[in-house]
């Protein structure tokens, strides 16, 4: 699974393309890829800004949780239309925004 199926899988599931949702998909992953932004200091930069100091993490056979919330696109400029996910592993030591994973197997999805 990748974020496509994933996408429009989740969206099948939801009553309503017009409201916000939050999100949960527990599996195993052969492969999550994942970005994280540093502790920040007063006076604290931008998101814009913080963006260019993060780390990316590619983890190898990881389970744990892809959660997050679906926002609708009129909403779009208040939050990031769409799916905005974050992971969290099963150990809870590793773990980060989303930008994208490859999972196989069975998940269990849930909106």
């Amino acid at each position: 699974m990748n974020f496509s199926v994933f996408s429009r899988e989740m969206n099948g599931r939801l009553p309503s393309q017009n409201m916000i949702y939050a999100v949960r998909m527990k599996g195993a992953f052969p492969q999550m890829k994942v970005r994280a932004i540093p502790a920040q200091q007063k006076p604290y930069p931008t998101l814009t800004e913080a963006a260019k100091n993060q780390s990316v993490y590619t983890y190898a056979d990881t389970t744990g949780s892809v959660v997050g919330f679906y926002t609708p696109t009129f909403f779009n400029g208040l939050n990031v239309a769409g799916y905005h996910l974050h992971f969290i592993s099963d150990d809870r030591l590793r773990g980060g925004s989303y930008p994208g994973f490859h999972g196989t197997g069975k998940h269990n999805r849930g909106v």
